[in-house]
């Protein structure tokens, strides 16, 4: 009975310590904050982001994170996103990103006053 116990603790261990080893994986991240005088954005002002991509026949997540103070005036924001990948067309894309609810106020995640959502 201790025997079969000592293995199969054995045998669990090495099994965590198996998934632990192989979810140990670098995360490629690409992170860029803008800042906007007066705290206010034109929809004028573009905004550009240009990062390399090492493995092209991968597939990469793009994740947007728009963080707001709650005196903004809007339920919403709209995004005009625009993407190439080298060699490749370029894609237009538009977002509309819910900010609130009428019933439950801000969405996204809040501290204090600002809010961030992540799209």
């Amino acid at each position: 009975m201790f025997y079969k116990m000592r293995l199969w603790t054995k045998s669990y261990l090495i099994l965590l310590v198996t998934l632990f080893v192989g979810a140990c994986q670098t995360i490629d991240l690409y992170e860029q904050t803008t800042t906007y005088p007066e705290h206010q954005w034109s929809s004028k002002q573009v905004n550009q982001y240009q990062f390399n991509i090492a493995d092209s026949n991968a597939l990469y997540n793009m994740y947007f994170v728009v963080r707001h103070h709650n005196a903004y005036h809007y339920k919403n924001i709209w995004l005009q996103v625009t993407t190439q990948a080298a060699g490749d067309s370029v894609q237009k894309q538009t977002i509309n990103i819910n900010l609130a609810d009428d019933m439950k106020g801000w969405m996204g995640t809040g501290m204090d006053d600002i809010y961030d959502h992540r799209v």
